[in-house]
């Protein structure tokens, strides 16, 4: 699984489910007035790739958006307390691990970089250790 950084717009958007239940589209972008449709679809189908939501359909037809049952077991990884509702069936797959950022103060792991390095290139002069060319001195055996 890949680790991720989730955004606070999106842990918003997974406490509000987990919290309320299901939700369509039209009741997100009620309770998400800064959101426009656009940017809450693809913040949902992002976060469904990463099954921390999941679609479902709800009276005539009407789609609507989920907490992944599997995902409540991480949600306190992403700082959020809520126990899962007692009706939840568990689903298909788990939630992508959310890495936390390094704390303040802490240093980022060092990265060379190995194309912008210096070269060395002194082999042909370089110091040997002393009779170690010595075998040059002697005649080879197939020579005429």
């Amino acid at each position: 699984m890949s680790n991720t950084q989730m955004g606070r717009e999106s842990i918003r958007l997974i406490k509000h489910l987990a919290e309320n239940g299901p939700r369509t589209v039209t009741a997100l972008l009620a309770a998400f007035p800064s959101e426009n449709r656009h940017d809450l679809q693809r913040r949902l189908s992002n976060l469904e790739q990463g099954w921390w939501v999941q679609k479902m359909t709800v009276g005539q037809g009407e789609r609507a958006w989920r907490v992944n049952p599997n995902a409540y077991t991480k949600l306190p990884s992403i700082g959020l307390q809520v126990p899962p509702p007692p009706s939840a069936k568990r689903g298909v797959g788990r939630p992508r691990d959310v890495v936390t950022g390094p704390a303040p103060g802490v240093l980022p792991a060092r990265r060379d970089n190995v194309y912008e390095a210096p070269v060395w290139k002194g082999w042909e002069a370089a110091p040997t250790r002393a009779g170690s060319m010595d075998f040059l001195s002697c005649p080879s055996r197939g020579a005429i």
